[in-house]
């Protein structure tokens, strides 16, 4: 075989070396896309996912209650302040005092408890906002909580 032959050999064999080399290339591309594209969609998933606990989490917290008011009594609250605008008693004796509520899209805070009897009497739980200028007009409101 002459020399024209093997160098023609060696270069096709070279040549071929090369597209596997390159083939195996683009195929790690084409994995390492692919990869990427899948951890994308997991971040995006673990997002959603979380997203939707919260709004899960929120809708668990959103309540029914009785709202009514009350204003001075000259008595401590339950938390031993004496109460000013901000504060609420509860009759739902499982949340805790200092817990945030939403009314109407103003937070207050739980300082006091209303008596026992408010909690049995009636259907829904009483959330008792504190005013300075409370009156009998208010009265008693059913509307939709958010408890923090």
């Amino acid at each position: 075989m002459s020399n024209k032959y093997i160098l023609i050999a060696i270069f096709v064999a070279f040549v071929g070396l090369i597209v596997i080399l390159d083939s195996g290339i683009k195929l790690k591309e084409v994995h390492f896309e692919r990869t990427i594209k899948e951890v994308e969609l997991h971040s995006l998933n673990l997002k959603m996912n979380e997203r939707l606990k919260q709004v899960r989490s929120e809708a668990s917290k959103q309540h029914l209650a009785r709202i009514t008011c009350y204003n001075w009594t000259g008595n401590q609250m339950a938390n031993q302040l004496y109460p000013v605008e901000g504060y609420v008693a509860t009759s739902d004796r499982n949340i805790p005092l200092g817990t945030k509520i939403i009314i109407e899209g103003r937070e207050y805070e739980v300082g006091d408890r209303t008596a026992k009897w408010v909690h049995e009497d009636f259907e829904y739980q009483t959330i008792d906002i504190y005013k300075d200028n409370c009156s009998m007009e208010f009265g008693a409101k059913i509307k939709s909580v958010i408890i923090k």
